[in-house]
C-alpha cells in the first residue's frame, strides 16, 4: 500500500493534495511480479480511499495477510511511521516492510522506527520475491534488503490494472466515477542527470530501457480500458531518441488511435521526433525548466540547458502541433527577487503554453538537502520532526528553501503573482482556445482547471497543491 500523504480525520474531512490523479505504478509492478510468481498480493490505496487510520486497521485485520508493505515518498512519513506503529500494535504477527525513494535516501530510517521489520532500497521486484520465498521457508526477515536495479526490463510482467479500480483515479475535486485519468506507463527507470534538488536513490543512475515493441504491448493490452489515454512518467521520456521513434512507429503501424503526453528535457528534442510523436498521439510535452534565469538553472541547480535551446524546443513543439508546460520552481541558493521575477515571467519570455510553479522544498537524497542543513535552513533531524508532527500536519508544513535575505512571503508573492500576469492574458486565452479546437476531447478532460482557476488566481496555488 502506498502511504497517504494524510489519514481521513473527522466527518468533515476534505483531503488535501492530489493522491488520486495516478495510479501506484511502481507497486503495481511489484504486486504484479509476485502474482506472476504465485503469491496473492493486493493493493490498498489509502489516499485514494480517504481512509482513516483506524479504517486501514480494520481493513488489513479483514484481509489477514502475512506481509504488510508500505511504499513511502518523504512526504508520507508522517503516515507511514503511525501506521506501522499501528499495525505491530493491533496485528503483531504481521509482518511489516516498507520501500520506496525515501527508505532508499534514508539508510537509518527502520533503525529510528523500528515498527518496521523490514525495509528495500533499490528496485523491488526481484528482491520481494526473495524475500517472500525465505518467509515460505520460516526464515526470519529483518534488517534492509537491497533490490539494486532490474537491467532487463522487458522481464517484468505489465502493471496489472485488475489489482486497482482505475476508475476511481483522477483529478481529486472530481466525484468519484465522474474522474478521468489516463493509463500510467513508463518506458524506462533511471536518470542520468543531476539536478540538486532532485531527492534520487543510487539505483535511479542507471538508465534502462524497454523494448519498443514491450511498450506498445502495454499500450495495446491496455487499450481497452484506457479510453486512448495514456501518460507516460519517465523522467526523460525521449533521452533515448532512436527508440522513441520505434515506439512512434510501431503505434502508427497497428493503427492504435492514442491521445498522450510525457516529460522530457528541451536538450532531448528534435522536429523530427517532435513530428512523430505527434503523429503517434502525442498531445502535451512537459520540459523541466526549473528557473527563468541561467546561472540560477545551469549553475546552482546544474541543469545544464541554455534559454535558446529551451525557446527552440518550445517552438518545435509549437510547430509539431503539441502543448508544451513548463516547470518551474522558487527558492534556490543566492536567488534574488530579480531571478524570481524571471522565473515568473518565464511562460511569457518563452512562449510555453502551460505552466506548474512551486516552492523548492529541499528533500533527503538531494544535494540541497545537505546545503539547507549547512547553512542552518533547515535542521539535521528535519525528518524526525516532520514524523513528529512540530512542523505542521501535513506536508505543506515541510521546511520551503528561502534564500538568504528573502522570506517566504516574497516566493509566495512571486508566484501569485506570475499566475495571475500569466493567466489572465489575452496570448494565453488565445491559446488555449486554438488548442481546443485541435483537442476537442480534452475541454472534459481540463474542466477541473476552471474549477480551481479562483483558487488558483486568489491564493497563488490551487487547492490541491502542497508546495
Amino acid at each position: 500500500m502506498p502511504a497517504p500523504l494524510q489519514f481521513k480525520k473527522g466527518k468533515n474531512y476534505k483531503p488535501k493534495g492530489d493522491e488520486t490523479s495516478t495510479p501506484p505504478i511502481g507497486l503495481m509492478y511489484v504486486a504484479s511480479y509476485l502474482n506472476s510468481k504465485g503469491y496473492n498480493c493486493q493493493i490498498l490505496d489509502i489516499g485514494l480511499k480517504s481512509l482513516s487510520l483506524s479504517e486501514t486497521i480494520r481493513y488489513i485485520k479483514k484481509v489477514n495477510p502475512r506481509v504488510v508493505g508500505i511504499s513511502i515518498l518523504t512526504p508520507s512519513t508522517i503516515t507511514a511511521v503511525p501506521l506501522a506503529k499501528e499495525i505491530k500494535k493491533k496485528l503483531p504477527r504481521i509482518l511489516v516492510g516498507c520501500g520506496g525513494t525515501h527508505v532508499c535516501v534514508d539508510p537509518t530510517f527502520i533503525k529510528r522506527y523500528p515498527f518496521f521489520d523490514f525495509g528495500v532500497k533499490g528496485e523491488g521486484e526481484f528482491i520481494m520475491l526473495e524475500i517472500m520465498k525465505k518467509l515460505d521457508t520460516g526464515k526470519k526477515i529483518s534488517g534492509m534488503y537491497d533490490g539494486g536495479y532490474i537491467r532487463d526490463l522487458d522481464s517484468l510482467p505489465f502493471p496489472d490494472y485488475s489489482l486497482i479500480n482505475f476508475r476511481e483515479y483522477g483529478y481529486p475535486l472530481d466525484p468519484v466515477g465522474k474522474r478521468w485519468s489516463p493509463i500510467a506507463m513508463t518506458t524506462s527507470r533511471g536518470c542520468p542527470f543531476s539536478c540538486s534538488f532532485c531527492s534520487k536513490p543510487e539505483s535511479r543512475r542507471f538508465v534502462r530501457y524497454r523494448s519498443a515493441k514491450n511498450i506498445v504491448d502495454e499500450i495495446e493490452k491496455n487499450y481497452p480500458i484506457a479510453r486512448g489515454e495514456y501518460s507516460f512518467m519517465d523522467d526523460t521520456m525521449t533521452l533515448n531518441q532512436p527508440n522513441m521513434l520505434e515506439v512512434c512507429r510501431l503505434i502508427l503501424k497497428r493503427n492504435l488511435k492514442i491521445s498522450w503526453c510525457a516529460m522530457t528535457r528541451a536538450d532531448c528534442l528534435t522536429p523530427r521526433l517532435a513530428k512523430q510523436m505527434k503523429k503517434a498521439g502525442c498531445r502535451e510535452l512537459f520540459l523541466g525548466v526549473e528557473s527563468g534565469d541561467e546561472r540560477i538553472r545551469n549553475e546552482v541547480i546544474g541543469k545544464r540547458v541554455s534559454d535558446q535551446k529551451i525557446f527552440a524546443s518550445i517552438k518545435i513543439c509549437r510547430q509539431a502541433g503539441i502543448r508544451s508546460s513548463i516547470f518551474l520552481m522558487l527558492g534556490f541558493p543566492s536567488e534574488g527577487k530579480a531571478e524570481m521575477e524571471k522565473t515568473g515571467n518565464y511562460l511569457i519570455t518563452s512562449g510555453a503554453d502551460l505552466m506548474g510553479i512551486h516552492l523548492t522544498c529541499p528533500l533527503p537524497g538531494s544535494p540541497l538537502y545537505e546545503q539547507a542543513i549547512r547553512e542552518k535552513i533547515i535542521p539535521k533531524d528535519t525528518v524526525d520532526r516532520y514524523i513528529a508532527g512540530k512542523f505542521g500536519p501535513d506536508y505543506s508544513s515541510w521546511p520551503k528553501y528561502v534564500p538568504k535575505g528573502l522570506h517566504l512571503s516574497d516566493l509566495e508573492n512571486v508566484r501569485a503573482g506570475a499566475l495571475r500576469k500569466c493567466y489572465l492574458r489575452f496570448g494565453f486565452i488565445s491559446q488555449l482556445l486554438s488548442y481546443y479546437l485541435r483537442f476537442p476531447e480534452r475541454i472534459k478532460y481540463d474542466k477541473h482547471l476552471y474549477a480551481s482557476a479562483f483558487a488558483i488566481l486568489s491564493s497563488g496555488k490551487s487547492k490541491v497543491q502542497f508546495s
